[in-house]
């Protein structure tokens, strides 16, 4: 490795290093900042970051050993007792998928299921059109995610039937 590779190797650690920092401040905060009923929320935000993460980890894995996932086969990995095919799909778009997962979730805590169910419409149309769930924007880009999220709002609709919506909670309170 020549000097000017080990270099590039240590800003690239300094960089690793103050962004996990960073993010370990920020999930701190964000635990500080939330009611305590909501906490759920919060930890289950974090599931599609660690799943973009895991095929990071295992792309990156592939690469050091001279070849891909790809070449290997995401068959030969589920084989292996992980799933990298789902592991891909949850971790794409996983900043917004972190969002409505969160939303939806609270909206749940919180026993508003017309508003989970607005939430998981969203995020059905989001999947349909590839911006969630998918690597590509096209239509119809993430078919399966779009109908499982399309089944969720018409369930929580249907437990809304005879329901009446409580007021939303206020961000400061238990």
């Amino acid at each position: 490795m020549t000097l000017q590779e080990q270099i590039r190797a240590n800003r690239l650690r300094s960089a690793l290093v103050v962004l996990l920092f960073v993010g370990l401040v920020i999930t701190a905060q964000a635990f500080e900042v939330t009611p305590r009923r909501h906490f759920p929320a919060v930890a289950f935000g974090l599931v599609p970051h660690v799943a973009a993460w895991g095929t990071g980890i295992l792309d990156t894995l592939a690469s050091a050993a001279g070849t891909s996932v790809q070449a290997i086969g995401p068959e030969t990995i589920t084989k292996a007792g992980l799933s990298y095919v789902g592991l891909r799909t949850l971790g794409e778009g996983s900043l917004l998928v972190s969002m409505l997962l969160c939303a939806t979730t609270i909206s749940l805590i919180d026993s508003r299921f017309r508003t989970a169910a607005g939430w998981a419409l969203s995020a059905s149309g989001l999947s349909w059109i590839g911006l969630i769930h998918a690597d590509q924007i096209a239509w119809g880009a993430a078919p399966q995610p779009a109908i499982g999220y399309l089944l969720m709002a018409g369930l929580f609709l249907l437990i809304s039937i005879g329901r009446v919506e409580p007021p939303a909670s206020d961000a400061t309170g238990d």
